[in-house]
């Protein structure tokens, strides 16, 4: 099953307009270098959960 599912990706992929893949391709670079350069070495004041507390 994964075999066919990259067979597919990559059908899909080869039929996509080459602009759309470097926008696409731009973005995530962007949203990676925003996670390892500001977000990752701040782990311990960004990205917290925290939960309401119950009465």
């Amino acid at each position: 099953m994964p075999i066919l599912l990259i067979a597919v990706l990559a059908y899909i992929l080869t039929q996509q307009e080459t602009t759309y893949l470097l926008w696409t391709g731009g973005i995530v670079a962007a949203a990676t270098l925003y996670w390892a350069l500001y977000l990752r070495p701040r782990k311990g004041t960004r990205w917290l959960i925290s939960l309401p507390e119950e009465d």
